[in-house]
């Protein structure tokens, strides 16, 4: 399996969907986040 290395923008981005996504609905932003 290829190993992902996450860069800084592609970390904002994530965190930033992660928050959008917890205005409706908490605990799938919090499974988004923790994969």
């Amino acid at each position: 399996m290829a190993e992902i290395i996450w860069t800084s923008p592609a970390l904002d981005d994530l965190n930033d969907i992660a928050e959008y996504i917890a205005l409706s609905n908490i605990d799938a932003a919090k499974k988004l986040t923790h994969k």
